[in-house]
Parts: C-alpha cells; sequence; structure tokens
C-alpha cells in the first residue's frame, strides 16, 4: 500500500503541494478499507477456524505463525 500512497502523492503533491499529499493518503486509507471490508464480507477467512473451538482455532493460528500479534490479540480477547 505504500507503493500506492507514494505514487499518488508523487503525481499529486507537485500540482496541490501539501493538500495532494494529504488526498494520496486519504484515497489509499480508504482503497485499503474497502478491501478490507471485501476480504471481511467475503468470508473465506472464516474458513480457516476449526469448527470445534476458539482455543482450537487459537493454538492453529499459533501454530502457522503468519500474524504473530493478530493471534496473541485474538486468542487473548476471544479465548477468555
Amino acid at each position: 500500500m505504500w507503493g500506492v500512497r507514494l505514487t499518488l502523492a508523487a503525481f499529486l503533491a507537485p500540482a496541490y503541494g501539501l493538500k495532494g499529499v494529504w488526498i494520496a493518503m486519504a484515497i489509499e486509507l480508504f482503497v485499503r478499507g474497502r478491501i478490507f471490508l471485501w476480504r471481511l464480507t467475503c468470508g473465506n477467512w472464516m474458513k480457516l477456524a476449526p469448527k470445534n473451538s476458539v482455543l482450537e482455532f487459537c493454538l492453529y493460528i499459533l501454530k502457522s505463525n503468519k500474524n504473530i500479534f493478530l493471534s496473541v490479540s485474538f486468542c487473548i480477547v476471544y479465548g477468555s
């Protein structure tokens, strides 16, 4: 996403100055939010979860070690 933000900023900054950089950041955040919202509504991410329990899901995520911060925070919030 940095590539999108920096590219937009490079195009908008000469014409609009600092406002162009802020506009580029706002556009990039909007696009990123739409992508995450689409991923959330598709529901494909839920297919990873075992059907048995939250604890098993936590163990699966921690073993896969894809994103340790999200794994630990998910297990703390939903496992207790």
